[in-house]
């Protein structure tokens, strides 16, 4: 079993949210918007049996990536104030 194969990852997700929101430039901590539908776009690939409700499952895996859009934020928080206006003056 790898990562990502269990509920009991959300904890390694959502640590791993926080740190990209620590290290991420400016606005790129949004891209934890992508964790959860992309788990789930991977699934159901590779599953073979992507369905016709897909487009559904990616909104609502989208809502279900909150907690670690939450967390890559406070990540982003911590960077300080000067870190983050530093970010917006980079080309």
């Amino acid at each position: 079993m790898s990562v990502g194969d269990t509920p009991a990852d959300s904890p390694f997700y959502a640590v791993a949210s926080f740190g990209i929101g620590v290290l991420a430039k400016g606005r790129a901590w949004l891209a934890t918007l992508a964790v959860v539908p992309g788990q789930i776009a991977a699934v159901t690939i590779r599953a073979g049996e992507v369905g016709s409700l897909w487009p559904l499952a990616l909104v609502l895996s989208a809502i279900l990536s909150a907690p670690f859009v939450a967390a890559s934020f406070a990540g982003s928080r911590l960077r300080g104030p000067h870190a983050r206006s530093a970010a917006h003056d980079m080309p």
